[in-house]
């Protein structure tokens, strides 16, 4: 890349053994070395990229200002600046020099690039705000001296329950969807998405993903947007979607409940909130809290747990006898309630779906075959949602009526719900609606 042209700044006992490395290498006139200075701003203003690259760091102040003034960022993957700069920036394995030098060469042939990596490390910085960090502090501070009141408060102001978000957070540390490329995927997103109205958004549509998890319909839907907020409760769950969308420029990740969406109201595109909804203590207020933040006309779909109102009396019967054992095993520690549920996959998931696999295969129609919509998806799929399903405390189920009811009531028209027996729906925010 012979226009580029490194700035170092800052000084210290190795910068006379760079100075003389720039000379042996012939690039002396393309290093400039400026030492200590005041001027950090100006310096930034007048840079294209930030590169920070370091064995350890804390927060990271210099790589949060980098990004507040517009500049993409490529940094070390060490704990700190994975938090910060994963799905705003690139990060790149600690100490390999030439994962670095790529990175740089992508960017620097790419505009288009640089500047989607800009408009998302503002919106990184942002969060990072005096007023959110105050904020942070003094509900930290109540956890510790009002722990009951605290979590009281947080239920019922936040629309969260902790012990849901915590056990999520396990959960997506554990089945972390590392491999997205997997078969069974996209066919689940399209399961979900197949009544999404991708043709009716603008070009550049930017829009959220309430409740994101591992980041796994995000890596679906930020290739076909301009910029996808993805929002979850849980730290945990957003350092497996860090990791998971690093390759995608496009998305910021915010930790945040559905109540304090980190979006202005009226600004979205879209929205979508894939079986999180379900498990608030109030499923109607986040439905209101996620419509509040479309623009008129923008579509907001949903997936809500059915309540087996399209289903015969012995399938219900079937599902009241789980919910029991569900309740309990929700409330042991989650290393046994893990075991116990990976028990459940293999002696219970797997056999159904490969029966229901088998008689499709003599030409059955198995659709009300229980469990039978997982005869074409991997055991990793039946050892997540039965995890999924026998491990939360918090578990809400709505008939199709009562979905669309909720939906009106958020300010939704023109509702439409897929052909699955599991309920998607999706809705366009009325104009004139508040």
């Amino acid at each position: 890349m012979p226009d580029a042209h490194l700035i170092l700044v800052g000084d210290g006992p190795l910068r006379h053994k760079l100075e003389l490395k720039a000379q042996s290498l012939g690039i002396k006139d393309r290093v400039s070395f400026l030492g200590w200075r005041s001027d950090v701003a100006a310096i930034l203003k007048a840079s294209d990229i930030y590169v920070h690259s370091t064995h350890s760091d804390g927060f990271g102040i210099a790589v949060c200002e980098a990004m507040a003034a517009g500049l993409p960022v490529v940094a070390s993957d060490v704990p700190g600046l994975a938090q910060l700069v994963s799905g705003a920036g690139i990060l790149f394995p600690c100490g390999d020099d030439k994962t670095l030098a790529g990175y740089l060469i992508t960017l620097i042939k790419s505009p288009e690039r640089r500047r989607e990596m800009s408009l998302a490390g503002i919106q990184r910085a942002r969060q990072f705000s005096i007023e959110n960090t105050v904020d942070d502090c003094i509900r930290m501070y109540e956890s510790v001296l009002h722990p009951g009141v605290t979590k009281l408060t947080e239920v019922v102001m936040n629309n969260i329950d902790p012990a849901v978000v915590e056990a999520f957070g396990r959960e997506w540390s554990k089945f972390d969807h590392a491999d997205l490329e997997v078969p069974d995927l996209p066919a689940i997103f399209q399961s979900y998405f197949s009544i999404f109205p991708w043709h009716k958004l603008p070009l550049n549509a930017e829009g959220f993903d309430l409740g994101c998890g591992t980041g796994r319909w995000a890596h679906f839907v930020a290739p076909r947007v301009g910029h996808l907020h993805c929002i979850d409760a849980s730290d945990a769950a957003l350092s497996v979607a860090r990791r998971n969308l690093q390759i995608h420029s496009n998305c910021s990740i915010h930790c945040a409940s559905v109540h304090a969406i980190p979006i202005a109201d009226g600004s979205a595109d879209f929205g979508y909130s894939i079986g999180v909804l379900h498990h608030l203590p109030d499923t109607q207020q986040g439905i209101i809290d996620c419509a509040r933040k479309l623009k008129p006309g923008a579509p907001l779909l949903i997936y809500l747990y059915y309540a087996f109102d399209n289903r015969p009396a012995w399938f219900r019967i079937i599902w009241l006898i789980s919910d029991f054992f569900r309740q309990f095993l929700c409330r042991i520690p989650f290393a046994i309630r893990s075991t116990l549920c990976e028990f459940i996959a293999a002696l219970v998931y797997w056999p159904l779906a490969r029966i229901s696999k088998g008689l499709e295969r003599m030409g059955f129609a198995v659709d009300r075959f229980p469990l039978s919509s997982y005869r074409n998806r991997r055991f990793y799929s039946m050892r997540t949602d039965a995890l999924d399903r026998f491990g939360t405390r918090l578990e809400k189920r709505f008939t199709r009526k009562e979905i669309a009811h909720m939906m009106k009531i958020a300010g939704l028209e023109q509702i439409a719900f897929s052909e699955s027996p599991c309920w998607c729906a999706v809705g366009y925010r009325m104009h004139g609606s508040s």
